[in-house]
């Protein structure tokens, strides 16, 4: 117990606080070292501390004006008594130097067998080092645009600093400081919100932590976060409630562009697939409870990518815009219009009706207003503009709980919309799934059939004149697929167009059909074989000098090739493609415009083109007999290339009338089953040998 004395007594010796002991009557028992060397510093008494009274230490500093004397002497003179264990107090002390903060702390000894408090005195701070560390704080506040406010708990008053002023945008002037007045700042919706905020941190003693809006004189409104800390009095009670603000708007607006980035469209403002999907699992899930059923459209703009030739990419962006508010325009407010990608729209909406069969025609009349509503024309860049829409439709039943599954369906049946002939709609069916599955079976098969090469073969159709004489054959690809047999070129083609192998399978028919006419000029056997050059074949890079190396491979003249060309070739860069059928003309390929009379080429490009050839498309030839219109259309063309000094070739010739009309009316060359279907080379060969053939097959 000695040792413990002696080892506590040591170390309150050399500690840094000023201590002293008193016993009950307040008499001096013992001081420290720190207590001595701060006596002397300050000009204290040099007596010995040790005999003399506290408590009239204390009286003679109250007598002297010291207020806090008074508030040290009572807590300490209570602590003594019994009535508290113990008591604090922040002071300040009027030291010769500069004044000094102090914190007070009075406790009765343990174990000490009497009443003895020992009355601890903790420096903590200088006014030098307080004014210091307040200008390092404004320094700091200022820096951070943080204002610094507080709140008197008595007499409900704001006492604020230059920062909350430009915060709020009031002047010292507009603001006294008064409580409703402050709160009258604070957007309505969020006063409520900050007031209970406030009543929660004075009940429960917790730090102030809200945000909040408020509204400028101005109007605008900005965004604000608070953070303040309750003091108390020595009784326990409020008094301050110190904090600062920070206006966050720049970052509730960052995070909001950040929502918006992440869940809508940028162009248009719509949701995108992201958000659109949640939607589309949410409208799943009611029809999944036998609430309702809706329907999902997949909406895709036909021929959008002309717009974009012939108006440029911001005419094709203001297209889109344009598009989106139409077809929000008559939108429930449940409903979800999605800008999906590119040029398609899907539109979601819930709930149509308890009744499939309703829910079913009520989507089909909304799918027609939406082919009407893209319909309409358009002005961009002061031209008028026409585009169409093609809309697949999927019902919401419940039956598909998947959302890819379903967005699948309704881009299925927009494809078959698009198959139909465009600007128009079709609801998804189970047969649509057995296309699609067969379109990836084919999509699949070509690929591989492109790298066999064994399964595609070149057939060849004569093309004869009156007297039927062969002049030249078309050269006309067919495949065999090993699993589904022939596959007709109208399924396959467009499947090749649609996956990028277009350009590698026309690659390849122009170097098979080089390769066979070389293998004909070695048997004696001259003939001209047109070859079809799909649009994006002649668009790509390098399309002629593939063409050359062909023919210089296979040393066949230029002269015994014909190239058909449809007008689709001229509805992107036509100065372009003008000047590549030049190239190819010089090249001494001749060029024929295949299926003339179906597109959209103006006379004033017409004349432009290096043509040799037009070929009246079979759509016209099929009823000529009984169509005045068909064969009015037949003799204006025949017409134009007699004026134009061009050759005609008429395709699709089934019957001897057709071909006695069409050569009283100008034509001398024909193509068709009249005279023989597409052929495979040895057969081609065999008709190429013996013409009769031709004769006696007609017959």
């Amino acid at each position: 117990m000695e040792v413990k004395s002696e080892l506590s007594q040591a170390l309150v010796e050399h500690c840094a606080s000023h201590v002293v002991v008193i016993d009950e009557s307040g008499n001096i028992l013992y001081v420290n070292a720190a207590w001595i060397r701060f006596s002397q510093e300050n000009k204290g008494p040099l007596e010995a501390w040790v005999g003399q009274s506290y408590f009239d230490v204390c009286q003679r500093s109250i007598e002297s004006g010291d207020t806090s004397a008074a508030l040290a002497l009572h807590g300490i003179k209570e602590v003594v008594e019994g009535k508290r264990k113990d008591f604090t107090l922040e002071y300040p002390c009027h030291s010769p130097e500069e004044r000094r903060w102090f914190l007070l702390r009075a406790l009765l000894l343990p174990e000490s067998g009497q009443p003895l408090v020992a009355i601890y005195h903790d420096r903590f701070m200088s006014e030098s080092e307080l004014r210091q560390a307040k200008e390092r704080l404004a320094l700091a506040a200022d820096a951070g645009q943080i204002g610094i406010w507080e709140y008197d708990l008595e007499t409900h008053k704001l006492n604020w600093d230059h920062w909350m002023y430009r915060i709020y945008g009031l002047s010292p002037g507009q603001f006294n400081g008064e409580r409703q007045l402050w709160l009258n700042c604070v957007h309505e919706d969020d006063r409520r919100r900050l007031e209970s905020d406030l009543k929660q941190a004075l009940s429960t003693h917790q730090p102030l932590n809200s945000e909040f809006r408020i509204v400028r004189p101005s109007g605008e409104i900005r965004h604000l976060v608070s953070r303040a800390q309750v003091s108390w009095d020595q009784a326990g009670f409020p008094r301050h409630l110190t904090g600062i603000s920070l206006d966050v708007t720049d970052l509730r607006q960052a995070e909001e562009q950040m929502v918006a980035m992440a869940f809508q469209d940028p162009l248009t403002g719509l949701p995108n697939r992201i958000l659109f999907m949640d939607r589309l699992r949410q409208a799943i899930k009611i029809s999944q409870r036998g609430r309702s059923f809706g329907a999902l459209f997949y909406i895709d703009l036909d021929n959008f990518k002309r717009i974009n030739d012939t108006c440029g990419h911001n005419g094709g962006d203001e297209l889109l815009r344009v598009i989106a508010a139409r077809l929000k325009h008559d939108m429930r407010d449940e409903d979800t219009l999605c800008r999906i990608g590119g040029d398609e729209f899907v539109l979601l909406t819930p709930e149509l009706s308890p009744d499939d069969t309703l829910a079913a025609r009520q989507a089909s009349l909304l799918a027609g207003k939406i082919n009407a509503a893209v319909q309409h024309p358009i002005t961009l860049a002061r031209a008028r503009v026409m585009i169409s829409g093609s809309v697949g439709i999927a019902l919401v039943d419940g039956a598909t709980d998947s959302a890819e599954t379903l967005l699948m369906q309704a881009d299925l049946a927009m494809y078959k919309a698009k198959g139909k002939g465009r600007n128009t709609n079709h609801f998804y069916d189970a047969q649509l799934q057995n296309e699609s599955r067969r379109r990836r079976a084919l999509e699949k098969g070509l690929r591989a059939a492109l790298d066999r090469g064994d399964q595609l073969q070149i057939h060849y159709q004569p093309q004869v004149l009156e007297n039927l004489t062969i002049v030249g054959a078309e050269a006309l690809l067919r495949w065999q697929h090993p699993g589904l047999g022939p596959v007709p070129p109208e399924e396959f083609i467009p499947i090749a167009e649609d996956c990028g192998l277009i350009e590698e399978l026309g690659d390849w028919v122009f170097n098979q059909t080089c390769s066979q006419l070389a293998a004909w000029a070695r048997q004696l056997l001259p003939i001209k074989i047109a070859v079809n050059l799909s649009a994006r074949q002649f668009h790509q890079t390098g399309c002629l000098a593939k063409m050359r190396k062909s023919m210089k491979a296979w040393h066949v003249e230029a002269s015994s090739l014909k190239l058909e060309l449809t007008e689709s070739i001229l509805l992107e860069n036509t100065e372009d493609a003008i000047e590549n059928m030049k190239q190819m003309q010089l090249s001494g390929l001749q060029l024929v415009l295949d299926d003339f009379g179906t597109g959209y080429s103006s006379l004033s490009y017409l004349k432009r083109l290096p043509l040799s050839t037009f070929k009246i498309d079979r759509s016209f030839v099929r009823d000529i007999l009984t169509n005045a219109d068909d064969a009015a259309i037949a003799q204006t063309i025949m017409t134009l290339a007699d004026a134009m000094g061009l050759d005609v070739i008429a395709e699709g010739v089934e019957t001897k009338a057709q071909m006695t009309l069409l050569s009283e009316m100008g034509c001398h060359c024909f193509q068709g089953f009249l005279f023989q279907p597409a052929l495979p080379a040895e057969d081609f060969e065999r008709v190429l040998r013996d013409p009769e053939v031709l004769l006696t097959e007609m017959i």
